[in-house]
């Protein structure tokens, strides 16, 4: 009896720490932050327009980044056939 209770303890235990917590893309983690910079505190809502705003700079910066290529303004013919293979 005490082999089954020390089973079921320690399937207990590690079925405890495998578990993950998820969380959807727009939400986060963290729910109170308060960070401090330069004596200034920055509250919750400060970072969340910070955040929108480095996601909304990172794809811009992402388009620019791209290399110009010589054939942009040339049109193209493209042939779509089924599976010949």
């Amino acid at each position: 009896m005490k082999k089954i209770f020390i089973f079921f303890l320690l399937t207990l235990f590690l079925s405890a720490c495998s578990s993950v917590k998820r969380v959807q893309d727009s939400q986060f983690l963290l729910t109170q932050n308060t960070i401090t910079v330069n004596e200034k505190k920055n509250t919750n809502t400060d970072l969340n327009e910070l955040l929108v705003s480095k996601e909304k700079y990172e794809s811009e910066l992402k388009i620019f980044l791209l290399p110009k290529d010589d054939d942009d303004d040339k049109n193209a013919i493209v042939e779509i056939r089924a599976g010949t293979g």
